[in-house]
């Protein structure tokens, strides 16, 4: 029975806490000591002993110069230069939607019909201006064999080629003004509306049978393109002084870690946000892959020039503790002491760190999560 217990305990417990129960259920007093440390500024040392010690491991803190970029955080959305909204131009009633939000269009791809009045009198102008162009025509063709009879002279004939041809640019204005607004040559009072670029339906403000107002003045449809995509990051108030307009940054999502985007800061924010205290950044990118959808999280990594020596850890050796980062140092064999430290960045498994820590200093690598808890 005891052995079957001791299995359950030692297939379940921590290699460091099983030898602890070990030194327990064997009567020796063989125990952690916690001691107080007045020669520095760390609050407590904890001894170990040649047992205990074989559950710890450690690595020599280095110093580099690798690490000289900000990482931000920000997400995908439109390019706003690609970005088209769609107003009506005349007034009506919506006969038929022929999209949805998110659908892909194509430009010239229908997206609604109208029955408008406008398109009506449009129509009847257009033809009342082709009856006038065809008499302004016929009356030309008059003057010019009257002219060879010399019952009409040349300031007749050309008084009618100059009737024609202003018949013939109120034909071509009207017919611009109904193909402008959707409208065509035939009399069926309809407005077609269609994309103007290619892209996504982001907003769609109709349905069929709404009615459109003569003083409508919001956008029916936003077509967004997402051959170009932005970044909008958000820089903290340090780090503000490090974004240049116009530099090189490499970007990456959670939905493709390995692929690396590369962008350009387009535009830099003026005013902080008063709650967060960031500033907004704008980076533009090629998305002629498609990869890239609006509202996809993204970090972004901003190269600094100036170099600055930090600390390299293994990542193991670092530990989160009531909001603050913490690595545990080997001060010398079988004694160690938690030290408070700044997190510059994450990379390859590693931690680039400040404060507290010197290059050449052992950190645990293996325990320190143990050790700094206790």
């Amino acid at each position: 029975m005891k052995k079957v217990l001791f299995k359950k305990l030692f297939s379940k417990t921590p290699i460091f806490l099983l030898a602890i129960l070990m030194m327990a259920c064997t009567g020796k007093k063989e125990e952690v000591k916690k001691v107080d440390n007045n020669d520095d500024n760390d609050s407590t040392n904890i001894e170990l002993d040649a047992r205990q010690q074989k559950n710890i491991d450690t690595e020599s803190a280095t110093s580099t110069e690798e690490i000289s970029e900000i990482t931000l955080n920000g997400k995908v959305t439109f390019c706003e230069d690609l970005v088209s909204k769609v107003y009506p131009l005349v007034s009506g009633n919506v006969i038929k939607v022929n999209v949805h939000l998110g659908d892909v269009v194509k430009k010239g791809q229908v997206l609604a019909i109208l029955r408008s009045g406008d398109i009506s009198d449009y129509q009847s102008q257009l033809d009342a201006a082709i009856s006038s162009l065809k008499i302004a025509e016929k009356n030309r063709d008059i003057a010019y064999e009257l002219l060879k009879t010399n019952v009409y002279s040349q300031k007749d004939v050309l008084n009618a080629e100059n009737d024609f041809k202003k018949a013939q640019i109120a034909v071509t204005n009207l017919q611009q003004r109904l193909s402008i607004v959707g409208g065509s040559n035939e009399s069926d009072a309809r407005s077609v509306i269609t994309a103007p670029v290619n892209g996504f339906v982001i907003e769609k403000n109709i349905t069929e049978n709404f009615e459109i107002r003569p003083d409508a003045n919001n956008q029916i449809f936003t077509i967004g393109s997402l051959d170009r995509v932005s970044v909008i990051a958000d820089v903290y108030e340090k780090d503000i002084a490090e974004i240049k307009e116009g530099e090189q940054v490499v970007i990456t999502t959670l939905s493709y870690p390995d692929i690396e985007f590369t962008g350009i800061i387009k535009n830099i924010g003026s005013v902080l946000d008063p709650d967060s205290r960031v500033l907004k950044i704008r980076i533009e990118l090629d998305n002629s892959k498609g990869l890239l959808k609006p509202e996809m999280f993204a970090r972004v990594k901003v190269r600094v020039d100036e170099k600055k020596k930090v600390i390299k850890v293994p990542m193991s050796s670092l530990v989160f503790l009531d909001n603050k980062y913490f690595v545990v140092i080997e001060k010398k064999k079988g004694n160690y002491t938690k030290v408070e430290v700044s997190l510059i960045q994450e990379k390859d498994n590693y931690a680039y760190i400040s404060s507290n820590i010197q290059e050449g200093q052992l950190v645990v690598r293996k325990g320190a999560l143990l050790l700094a808890s206790m």
